[in-house]
């Protein structure tokens, strides 16, 4: 990193890239002195106290603890078996619930879009549904809470469906940003092939633009897409509970 305010304040302007992706090595040059800032640049790993102040030719200055952060997974158990969504990218879901939060765990073996959510009870159809996606654009973890306004069901070719190989497209259902994000980013990956991401919200965050989770059957729906921007999934995308 560029200098010791930016390694304090996690700004990476200036910063020289050491590796995208874990482990990555770093040469000291013979007879070099003074101070080195390394930081992670994925998700919120810098704020959380994942850098390293390397002090060359005297005393090192330990990294600062980091705090205490709420949203974060407390260990790395108690997760639920890993359930395979799509298998012909290994598309997988797993959880824990910890508290009042929710932990939630996506990967898959492509570099596009991720998305998931929660339905209706009684159908599990995108309408109404909360959902979250989760991407990785030039290097960085985005992670987006949306939401899927309810649309009626009553359409035919004369008011504007169109219907691809029995598969109906219903007009101005979409998935929309929230207002308000309440998922955190608790970490994001791309390695060896397969990209993770981790994040957390509460079982009922009070939005009104999204669904508290409660006990007992949970419809739960997923997509994704083969680029970075998040867009019509075609047929990539299937519900469960």
């Amino acid at each position: 990193m560029a200098s010791s305010t930016a390694f304090t304040n996690c700004d990476f302007t200036g910063a020289t890239l050491v590796g995208s992706a874990s482990p990555a090595t770093y040469a000291i040059s013979p007879g070099a002195t003074g101070h080195l800032y390394f930081a992670c640049q994925v998700g919120t790993h810098c704020q959380s106290g994942q850098k390293l102040d390397v002090t060359i030719g005297g005393t090192p200055t330990p990294a600062p603890t980091p705090a205490t952060a709420t949203a974060s997974c407390p260990s790395t158990s108690g997760w639920s078996a890993p359930v395979v969504l799509d298998a012909s990218i290994a598309f997988s879901m797993a959880h824990k619930v910890v508290g009042s939060t929710l932990h939630l765990k996506l990967s898959s073996s492509h570099t596009g879009w991720l998305g998931f959510g929660f339905g209706e009870r009684t159908s599990g159809h995108m309408k109404g549904s909360d959902l979250v996606t989760a991407r990785i654009v030039n290097g960085v973890v985005n992670v987006e809470d949306r939401h899927a306004t309810f649309v009626g069901s009553g359409y035919s070719e004369a008011n504007g469906t169109r219907c691809l190989s029995g598969s109906c497209l219903y007009p101005g259902l979409t998935a929309e940003v929230d207002a308000q994000q309440d998922w955190t980013i608790i970490s994001g990956s791309y390695h060896n092939n397969t990209q993770e991401f981790i994040i957390s919200r509460l079982l009922n965050t009070t939005d009104k633009q999204d669904r508290a989770i409660v006990a007992g059957v949970t419809r739960t729906l997923w997509a994704w897409g083969a680029g970075d921007t998040v867009g019509y999934h075609s047929g990539n995308r299937g519900v469960g509970e």
